[in-house]
């Protein structure tokens, strides 16, 4: 082979290099481009449980319902005007309790805007948990470092957060969970509390984030616990006389060790986010992640655990039963609202909130 022809061979490998790694980068552009504006695509996903409502001490009770709207992962920012107008209209479906899986703030001075998002809830009954980022503000990292991480996968807590979770907490927790409570909403974290909603009678129990073990299952109180809050009927018909019985779990990150003690402790229901629902997910193939140390099936959507091998709702639907679920609960991890500022972008996981009703046919 002649110079002249090593010459014209090197020009077309280089061009073909050149070509290749521009298309890379306009895939790259592109998806990038998308995830941004997918990261603002919020959606609303309905979901329901349905329970029989046969038994002993629930006679005439078909027909009663309950909704909850479950909010996780909000990760707000003062500037994010839609994202704030898009929660408070939430409270149009008329939700009967409030669920909040923690995350909640991007930012200190976000605080007086997320209580302006949730302002059309105030009075409603709900509960809370708290999640890292409702302690400490999001730092700079490498935005593709937690697809490599393993290092939870044992179901310990990241590395990736300050050794101890009680130093430098940055962002305003206590003016948080007093707004909260000011509100009317129980603050779970390591905590147990009741809620009574017309004929609906809640046990609940919560932990603060297992992500960096800041949990601590809490114990029976043998009974004491105080009177449950009394609260307007929910929607549905009336059924006076009868008790409708349900026990509900919060956790932001939903790690094994919580969820077995949770369905050790007879939760009917969990609610979870933490996941972001890998965020970054290829179509066809899901999650690449769940950050903690759930299988990537469970990244997100409503599922049994502990796993019954039953398909996971992902989007909107419905489920049976809520009665008798033979040692399993119903997970719900949402995909969360937010993101880290610093890596805004969501890849095939729209960003959402969750409505459950649980129903009584």
């Amino acid at each position: 082979m002649n110079q002249h022809t090593l010459r014209n061979a090197a020009k077309a490998a280089t061009k073909a290099t050149t070509r290749t790694i521009a298309a890379g980068v306009a895939a790259g552009i592109t998806a990038t481009g998308w995830g941004l504006v997918e990261s603002h695509s919020y959606a609303l996903r309905r979901r329901s449980i349905l329970r029989e409502g046969s038994g002993a001490g629930e006679p005439d009770a078909a027909g009663r319902s309950l909704r909850i709207i479950h909010l996780s992962d909000i990760h707000l920012m003062a500037r994010q005007k839609h994202k704030i107008e898009w929660i408070q209209k939430l409270a149009d479906s008329d939700p009967d309790f409030l669920v909040l899986t923690g995350d909640q703030l991007s930012e200190a001075q976000a605080l007086p805007s997320l209580l302006e998002a949730l302002e059309p809830f105030r009075g409603i009954p709900g509960a809370f948990v708290f999640g890292s980022h409702d302690y400490h503000s999001p730092q700079i990292s490498n935005p593709a470092a937690y697809l490599f991480d393993r290092s939870h996968d044992d179901g310990a807590p990241t590395p990736n957060v300050p050794q101890d979770p009680w130093a430098n907490r940055d962002l305003p927790w206590q003016e948080m969970a007093s707004a909260f409570e000011d509100a009317g909403w129980i603050n779970l974290n390591n905590a147990r509390g009741k809620v009574r909603i017309g004929q609906w009678a809640m046990d609940l129990v919560g932990v603060d984030d297992p992500h960096i073990n800041l949990d601590e299952f809490p114990a029976v109180n043998n009974g004491e616990d105080s009177e449950p809050l009394v609260a307007t009927e929910p929607s549905g018909p009336s059924s006076a006389g009868s008790v409708l019985s349900v026990k509900i779990g919060l956790t932001h990150a939903p790690y094994k060790r919580v969820l077995n003690s949770m369905v050790d402790d007879g939760c009917d229901l969990v609610f979870a986010g933490h996941t972001h629902g890998g965020q970054i997910c290829i179509p066809k193939v899901g999650a690449l992640v769940t950050n903690c140390d759930l299988e990537r099936e469970f990244a997100s959507g409503l599922f049994q655990w502990p796993p019954t091998g039953a398909e996971v709702l992902s989007g909107d639907g419905s489920v049976p039963t809520l009665r008798d679920n033979h040692g399993t609960a119903w997970v719900n991890v949402a995909t969360g609202l937010g993101t880290s500022p610093y890596t805004p972008v969501r890849i095939a996981c729209r960003p959402e909130a969750v409505q459950v009703d649980l129903i009584i046919i």
